[in-house]
């Protein structure tokens, strides 16, 4: 979905514009892509194999999602300089062995850093709507030596697809993506499921992108669905909210 940070939201006619709040602190993706026997690159929904072709799959992304070529400047270096050290930001909450779940990682500006951090023993699981970024997002795992870590899925733009994972996952991350979902409550309801009981969700907006207002609307969405506020940790010009599952 992704998404700045990973992957923000825009209109059609704003598409292409980028809200300079999403390059600041740090912000949906299919298992690694294998070969089929006609050597094109295959992504894997659930267990069934995907052909990664980007026509094929344009019709999924909806229409307030980022466009996928501004994932190369989200995933820049130049980020980490404006928004700072994203291990610093998740070494709190992420530990070795942990299993991770990523909604909208974009080309992997978190999902490289989690993935370090996680270590063998651990995996992260990116969810994302746009192949190009998920393609992008392989590439700099495999680059980095860590693509047997990370296991990007291809998402539809109304759900995340996450029957597999309930009550597995010990840590999400949603980084300025939640406003990009077609619906909050059905995302946060996902998320949930999919978290092991005391299992923690670190929940972060742009705060010049999304209004206090909204943010706590989404907030409350979270909670409906019985996700437990334990603290507003302080990022960058952002509003965040670390949740639990009780």
């Amino acid at each position: 979905m992704q998404n700045l940070a990973g992957s923000g939201i825009h209109s059609p006619a704003i598409s292409a514009r980028v809200h300079w709040s999403k390059l600041l602190p740090i912000g949906f993706s299919t298992p690694a892509p294998v070969s089929s026997a006609g050597g094109e690159n295959v992504f894997r929904r659930g267990s069934r194999p995907l052909n990664l072709n980007p026509a094929l799959q344009e019709h999924q992304m909806a229409h307030r999602v980022c466009p996928w070529w501004i994932g190369y400047l989200l995933a820049s270096p130049i980020r980490r300089w404006l928004s700072g050290n994203p291990e610093a930001m998740l070494a709190p909450y992420v530990r070795p062995g942990m299993t991770v779940l990523e909604p909208g990682p974009g080309m992997g500006f978190f999902t490289v850093p989690l993935a370090r951090m996680v270590g063998p023993s651990g995996r992260v699981v990116a969810v994302d709507i746009q192949p190009r970024m998920l393609a992008e997002l392989s590439r700099r795992a495999r680059k980095a030596g860590l693509i047997d870590r990370i296991e990007p899925r291809l998402a539809h733009s109304e759900r995340m697809g996450l029957d597999d994972l309930r009550g597995a996952v010990d840590f999400a991350l949603a980084f300025a993506v939640v406003h990009e979902m077609p619906s909050p409550a059905v995302f946060f309801g996902e998320a949930a499921a999919a978290l092991r009981p005391g299992g923690q969700l670190l929940f972060s907006e742009p705060a010049g992108h999304v209004s206090p207002e909204a943010f706590s609307m989404e907030v409350k969405s979270a909670q409906v669905v019985g996700l437990v506020e334990i603290s507003r940790p302080l990022l960058r010009r952002c509003h965040a909210v670390l949740l639990k599952r009780v």
